[in-house]
């Protein structure tokens, strides 16, 4: 675990010599990690655009909202509002009466559900990021093979290109390489605009 943080505090500590790069991240990006802790993603999502006041929807399979939400307690995000869908708690369907930060939603099994939830989030928050956390679980719910994939980023980059705003878009798939069904994953890194290892 302390090599996973030491690479993520030097790739951190590296971009934050760059913070223009940061600032300026747009499109679709791939953050291919092995096995990183939410703390870790706060850590990542608080150098992204950090000069902006922004709004972030965080679609999780892998974290319930209430886990995410004691990390958040802890470990603030900074000029960054979120909100969750939580895939994990979604068969359940906890009680949303008095959550205002949160929306669930059973895993979804096809790329046609995939959508149906980026876009439903998209309509509540009008965000800034959308990350989904993670591509790698998505793979697995839905058996997708490495085409569905693609034609899901395909899908994603149409969602960015027609959304009628000011803001720019940025999407952030992570990719845990320890959970992901595919070895060999260039189809999908060719895919996207911008891909991270860390």
């Amino acid at each position: 675990m302390s090599g996973r943080l030491n690479k993520l505090d030097n790739y951190i500590e590296q971009e934050k010599n760059s913070d223009a790069e940061f600032n300026s991240l747009n499109g679709v990006v791939l953050l291919k990690h092995s096995s990183i802790d939410f703390i870790q993603i706060i850590q990542i999502l608080n150098q992204i655009k950090s000069d902006h006041f922004i709004d972030v929807l965080y679609i999780s399979f892998v974290r319930s909202y209430k886990y995410m939400r004691t990390a958040l307690e802890f470990n603030p995000l900074h000029k960054k509002r979120i909100l969750f869908i939580d895939c994990v708690s979604g068969y359940a369907f906890p009680d949303e009466d008095k959550i205002d930060d949160c929306f669930y939603h059973k895993p979804p099994s096809n790329i046609s559900e995939m959508e149906r939830i980026i876009l439903f989030g998209i309509e509540k928050v009008n965000p800034d990021i959308v990350v989904i956390d993670s591509l790698s679980q998505y793979i697995s719910f839905s058996k997708s093979n490495i085409k569905d994939t693609i034609n899901l980023i395909d899908l994603i980059r149409a969602t960015i290109e027609g959304k009628n705003s000011l803001k720019k878009l940025t999407f952030i798939l992570l990719y845990d390489t320890k959970l992901g069904m595919y070895h060999d994953i260039s189809s999908i890194t060719s895919s996207v605009d911008v891909s991270i290892d860390i």
